[in-house]
């Protein structure tokens, strides 16, 4: 819940203590749970949350934010770990997902959308 509310996640200097300050437990705890459920390690977890961070502006055709402004703004410091992050979890890079989502292309960003949620949905689905 805490990952999702996306404000967190949009610190470039998080830290898996800080997020185990925020749940009010251990990092041990956090990272053991993190690795259990989300079926990830602390800094793939973190840049999936910054991910659909990212999407969700990219898809906004009113937004004029250029690439790297997203990034910054999602807390990603470097372009190389947002375009890696992004490729991961959307299979394309940003400037390719705004392109396709302001195309209105449904057959093509709906796969997209539905392949970034199940990510995270079956595997804590199948951690329970």
């Amino acid at each position: 819940e805490v990952m999702e509310a996306g404000e967190v996640v949009k610190d470039p200097n998080l830290t898996l203590a800080e997020v185990a300050r925020v749940v009010q437990s251990n990092e041990k705890y956090v990272s053991k749970a993190i690795a259990q459920f989300a079926k990830m390690n602390f800094n793939h977890y973190i840049n999936y949350y910054r991910t659909i961070e990212a999407r969700k502006i990219l898809m906004d055709p009113e937004d004029t934010s250029s690439i790297t402004e997203v990034m910054l703004g999602c807390g990603f410091g470097h372009k190389s770990t947002f375009y890696g992050a992004f490729r991961r979890f959307a299979g394309m890079t940003p400037s390719q997902f705004r392109t396709v989502a302001h195309r209105g292309d449904a057959d093509t960003i709906e796969p997209i959308l539905d392949s970034m949620t199940e990510t995270m949905t079956d595997s804590t689905t199948a951690a329970r």
